[in-house]
């Protein structure tokens, strides 16, 4: 066959891989003899040198992950890489049996890799087809819902087996029946059949309440974004700009990342709880009560919505207190009220700086970042001394809040009476864009998760200054950092919209806070764990894109406790 010459360019990393740009002798002959391309069959694509699928193997696979590479993985993404890995590393290095549970999970991850995989190859297939406007990647951030559940049931023994099932669940693309399949099989490999109906019925109700979800995550509601919401971290691609004006508001609220975690506390919680903690109990029946009330009233509530929620008031009633009066001895209603008479001088305490922290955020001109983060102080300043001097009663008003807020969220999304039109007027101004991006306002319930998570975890080892995690990191060094990056911060984090100089300033401040908390409470903290520890958190909370409210403390808390077992 005929030679022939031909010239490169250098639109691909296929190109960018055989010719080094900038570099060129004038000595050497870069032009490259290779055989003629015949004529293409009619019908067919022409030859491309440039793109992968036209190279040979194993050159195609190889620019193909290069191509990849280029495109998905920022710096921002590269540090949190390197961060899981060495959480990862640390917590193999501190099991006592690390093989025990090996097989089973590479069999698992290695079926859900698959999975994904085949999922983009079908999103890819639709892509060449026209069908859609680019193929859809597997979320980055679905590694923390599995990384994080998985270590927590390994390391505190809770419910393996289950936990690893149910990553079968973020394969996206695939159809749920596939999904629930593959999860039975893991479960019928490596559970005990004893457990097996058990085991159905969570799938079950991690499915039923996936869709739930997933039917009010869409936003039908569009928000003009302010110029104050515009100078935090916008997402340019979720949004709609017309003369100006920045539009948003009908986006997904939740990521699946985020779906998949609350669904895997929530399955823990309703099957799984073993737990001497009387708050932790009244805890799971609250969500069983709240969750099953939202769907009995769910029907009423799309015929009119007094008469959903008076069918939602009644049976959240009526089911919590049937759950916790055999357990509690008494009417939950009248339950509470002994514990705030027990506990009256603390609760006006929480009272008195609620009801003074509300005239001051509403009543007084503040800068937009300033006016969020100072909810955070309140918090700090309200939680930690009660945890010292009432823990068992600050849990309880902590969980029970979570409750609370979700209820109020159910009433300010559907602007349920005159009610759900004032929550939701007065919330808008301290909503950022993660918030009006979709329908649903969660930062201020996942703070809550983030301040008493570290709290309960904590009831699985001896107590220990690490209950106070939400509260430093969260409280305080997530809020001195977004206040000094946005005043000062001049370096950010590529990828994202935080900068550096608050992270320096998130590293810095939880440090000098712990210290502060063992001097003056006794706690005696390996200060270079600490460092570690405080280092890991701070480039977490610059560099992640999911609601570092949500699963910053989880991160922080596995990764103190596996380090403190070297010590």
């Amino acid at each position: 066959m005929a030679r022939k010459k031909i010239q490169r360019t250098n639109s691909s990393t296929a190109s960018r891989f055989r010719e080094l740009e900038g570099k060129v002798n004038p000595a050497v002959n870069y032009e490259v003899d290779v055989e003629e391309v015949p004529t293409p069959v009619e019908g067919e694509p022409a030859y491309d040198q440039d793109n992968p699928d036209h190279q040979p193997f194993p050159f195609n696979y190889i620019y193909k992950i290069q191509d990849f590479l280029n495109d998905e993985l920022t710096y921002a993404k590269t540090i949190q890489i390197l961060c899981l890995a060495y959480l990862a590393q640390v917590f193999y290095n501190s099991m006592d049996q690390p093989w025990e549970f090996w097989e089973k999970v590479v069999m698992n991850y290695t079926g859900v890799a698959i999975g994904m995989i085949i999922s983009y190859r079908l999103s890819y297939q639709k892509f060449q087809q026209g069908i859609i406007e680019q193929p859809q990647l597997p979320e980055f951030n679905l590694l923390y819902p599995v990384m994080l559940s998985n270590i927590l049931a390994v390391k505190y023994d809770f419910y393996v087996i289950e936990n690893l099932a149910l990553n079968y669940f973020t394969m996206i693309n695939i159809p749920v029946v596939a999904r629930g399949f593959s999860a039975v099989v893991f479960f019928a490999l490596y559970g005990s059949l004893e457990r097996f109906s058990l085991f159905v019925s969570m799938l079950l109700v991690y499915t039923v309440v996936f869709y739930l979800i997933d039917y009010i995550n869409k936003g039908e509601d569009v928000h003009v974004i302010s110029k104050e919401v515009m100078d935090q971290d916008v997402d340019l691609d979720l949004v709609d700009i017309e003369d100006d004006v920045v539009k948003s508001g009908l986006n997904a609220s939740l990521s699946l990342a985020e779906i998949h975690l609350i669904l895997v506390i929530l399955v823990n919680m309703f099957y799984h709880l073993d737990s001497q903690q009387p708050e932790m109990v009244i805890m799971q029946k609250l969500l069983i009560g709240l969750v099953a009330a939202f769907m009995v009233s769910w029907p009423p509530f799309l015929f009119n919505q007094y008469a959903g929620a008076g069918v939602f008031t009644l049976a959240f009633y009526y089911l919590v207190n049937r759950q916790l009066e055999p357990i509690l001895g008494v009417n939950s209603v009248q339950y509470l009220v002994g514990e705030i008479q027990q506990n009256m001088e603390l609760f006006c305490i929480w009272t008195g700086i609620l009801i003074f922290n509300v005239i001051i955020v509403f009543n007084v001109n503040m800068e937009f970042n300033l006016r969020r983060k100072i909810w955070h102080f309140m918090i700090l300043v309200t939680v930690m001394p009660s945890l010292v001097v009432a823990q068992k009663f600050t849990k309880l008003a902590l969980l029970g809040l979570m409750i609370v807020f979700i209820i109020i969220e159910a009433i300010r999304v559907n602007k349920i009476s005159f009610l759900g039109q004032f929550i939701y007027d007065k919330l808008y101004r301290f909503q950022d864009f993660k918030d009006l991006k979709g329908p649903l306002n969660v930062s201020y319930i996942y703070l809550l998760f983030g301040i008493i998570s570290p709290v309960v975890l904590n009831d699985f080892i001896d107590d220990s200054n690490k209950k106070f995690i939400g509260l430093i990191f969260l409280g305080l060094g997530d809020s001195v950092a977004s206040i000094v990056g946005k005043a000062f911060g001049k370096t950010k984090f590529k990828g994202t919209n935080k900068t550096v100089e608050g992270s320096i300033a998130f590293i810095i401040t939880s440090f000098i806070s712990y210290m502060a908390i063992d001097h003056y409470f006794g706690y005696k903290t390996n200060h270079e764990i600490l460092f570690i520890v405080c280092l890991i958190g701070g480039l977490f909370e610059g560099c992640l894109s999911m609601n570092d409210n949500l699963i910053l403390s989880l991160i922080i808390f596995i990764l103190w406790d596996v380090l403190e077992y070297f010590n």
